[in-house]
C-alpha cells in the first residue's frame, strides 16, 4: 500500500516562490520545480499529465492531445486542509482499465486559481493504492 502523510510542508515562503515537486513513476524518482498552473491544467486530460514518459511516447504535441482526449479518466479532488494560508489538496486519477492503478498528486493553492503541484506519483506496482493525504499535528 502506497501511502504518504504530509508532516511537514515548508510554507513560510511566499506563493511566488520556487516550489520543489516529488515526481515517482515506475522509471524516474526525481525532484524538480514546475510553474504554477491553474486548477484546469491539472484537471483536464489527465493523461497529459504523465510523468514517465510512456503515454504516445514520441507522439507530436497535437497527435498527443488527441490521444489525451480520447482516455476516459475521473478526476478526484479533495481538501487535505490549510498550512500557513495555504490550501492543500489531494488530485486522484482513477483509471477505469482493469490492472490500472490510480496517480496521485498534492497540490497548493498558492493565488487566484493558481496551484503548485508539490507531489506526483504513479505507483510501480499493479497492487498499490495512492491513499489519501492527511495533516499531522506535531509539537
Amino acid at each position: 500500500m502506497l501511502t504518504h502523510i504530509v508532516v511537514l510542508l515548508s510554507l513560510a515562503v511566499d506563493a511566488s516562490a520556487a516550489w520543489q515537486r516529488h515526481v515517482m513513476t515506475p522509471k524516474d524518482d526525481r525532484f524538480d520545480t514546475p510553474p504554477p498552473r491553474s486548477l484546469a491544467y491539472f484537471t483536464e486530460y489527465p493523461m497529459l499529465r504523465d510523468k514517465s514518459g510512456d503515454f504516445c511516447y514520441l507522439c507530436s504535441p497535437e497527435k498527443r492531445l488527441a490521444e489525451a482526449k480520447k482516455e476516459k479518466i475521473a478526476t478526484e479532488i479533495s481538501l487535505v486542509g490549510t498550512l500557513a494560508g495555504f490550501q492543500i489538496y489531494d488530485l486522484f486519477y482513477r483509471f477505469s482499465c482493469e490492472g490500472c492503478v490510480d496517480w496521485k498528486l498534492i497540490l497548493v493553492k498558492t493565488g487566484q486559481d493558481q496551484y503548485r503541484e508539490i507531489y506526483h506519483v504513479q505507483p510501480t506496482q499493479v497492487d498499490a493504492h495512492a491513499a489519501a493525504s492527511f495533516l499531522v499535528n506535531v509539537g
